[in-house]
């Protein structure tokens, strides 16, 4: 299995992003939160070096401090923009430590879970 996915990565042409479109365009690898009766349109990327994609749920920007701010998509725009040059497992780890020092200690009541793949890497 390792071979085959080392294969994959380094056929760029291979990979392709599938999109899901609800409200907005939400990078998908497989039908998770469908919504039924909507409907919805398929489009692909292809994926080159260098390029990456990084799924995350929702506990990652509904992720609290001691006050009830929410972490936020802007906050892990930044923190992933500013950091996009990483491999993707020090971009997780990254972004888990900015996750954890906004949150201050606070409690989390929701599963903080990213995933990462980046051509090349």
């Amino acid at each position: 299995m390792k071979d085959k996915l080392q294969k994959i990565l380094l056929q760029p042409k291979w990979i392709v992003l599938i999109f899901v479109c609800v409200m907005y365009c939400i990078p998908q690898i497989t039908k998770l939160g469908f919504i039924e009766g909507t409907a919805y349109e398929n489009n692909e990327i292809p994926f080159e070096k260098g390029d990456m994609l990084f799924l995350y749920t929702d506990g990652v920007t509904e992720a609290r401090d001691k006050e009830k701010n929410l972490y936020g998509e802007e906050r892990l725009k930044a923190c992933i923009e500013g950091n996009h040059k990483l491999k993707a497992a020090d971009l997780l780890k990254t972004v888990r430590e900015d996750v954890d020092k906004f949150a201050n200690g606070a409690e989390q009541f929701d599963d903080i879970t990213m995933v990462a793949f980046k051509m090349g890497d």
